[in-house]
């Protein structure tokens, strides 16, 4: 189980998701043409520009976020990486369900892209887990962990 639950190896994974998923539709359109379909109602020429802004601010916060998650899966050593990306992936999915949360309220689907978003939550949960159960883990030698 502790091969299953590397820290090193789940942040990587967790940061590649952010990363590529969150570039990827930022570089594609995809964040912009989707923008207007996570609203309840048609939107107004002025407010498919502001859907657009939002899902654009909220995808390169993933994005950031991501680098932010790699460099401490690559950069750090047990305990302070477990501790660290627990913090990180927690901090990532706390402010994208917050947002989408406070979002609902004015009419976003934020049903509709929770559900889309179902694998990458499963995956970020596991990378979480994976940090919570080396939270306490005891350091590795130099020569060992780089």
């Amino acid at each position: 189980m502790k091969r299953f639950l590397n820290t090193k190896v789940w942040l990587t994974i967790v940061s590649l998701l952010a990363l590529l998923g969150s570039a990827g539709a930022i570089v594609s359109g995809m964040a912009v043409d989707a923008a207007p379909d996570y609203w309840d109602r048609d939107l107004t020429p002025f407010e498919t520009d502001m859907a657009s802004v939002i899902e654009l601010v909220w995808t390169a916060h993933v994005t950031f976020i991501g680098i932010i998650i790699l460099a401490i899966g690559l950069m750090t050593s047990e305990p302070l990486r477990a501790r660290l990306g627990a913090i990180a992936i927690g901090s990532l999915v706390g402010s994208q369900l917050l947002a989408g949360s406070l979002a609902s309220g004015y009419d976003y689907q934020f049903a509709a892209g929770a559900a889309a978003a179902a694998p990458f939550l499963v995956v970020m949960a596991l990378g979480f887990a994976a940090c919570v159960a080396n939270w306490n883990a005891a350091p590795a030698s130099k020569a060992v962990d780089r």
